[in-house]
């Protein structure tokens, strides 16, 4: 399977976090995921939640840069599961990590927009 050589991570911690305590945990996580097999480089944007495109200071998102085929045995697939494992249980964070779509636009958080429209006067309520 192809991969396109990129992955994100989305990281959380705990709502009331301050900005130190994000950048501490992400200092960490950023250092574990460029120990990993197949990385080359990682950066985060720190205070931005990828999941609601929003601005908190608890939040992050990273991106990561895989090494070319020729010089990596493992998937983006592959990868990121090792990296979901390593993280699993770190009670400062939660994090995710997942790999792009091998074809832009095909993934299972694109595709379409849904809006619900109340065409008969009635309140919400």
């Amino acid at each position: 399977e192809e991969d396109q050589g990129l992955m994100i991570g989305i990281i959380n911690l705990p709502s009331a976090s301050a900005l130190h305590r994000t950048i501490s945990e992400v200092d960490h996580i950023n250092q574990e995921v460029l120990k990993t097999n197949g990385v080359k480089d990682a950066m985060a944007m720190i205070g931005f939640d990828l999941f609601t495109s929003s601005l908190k200071e608890n939040a992050a998102a990273m991106f990561i840069g895989l090494k070319d085929w020729k010089d990596r045995n493992v998937s983006a697939d592959e990868i990121a599961m090792e990296l979901n494992k390593k993280f699993a249980f770190d009670r400062n964070a939660s994090s995710i990590f997942i790999g792009l779509p091998p074809i832009p636009g095909l993934s299972i958080t694109g595709g379409f927009e849904m809006y619900v429209q109340n065409k008969s006067g009635k309140s919400y309520d």
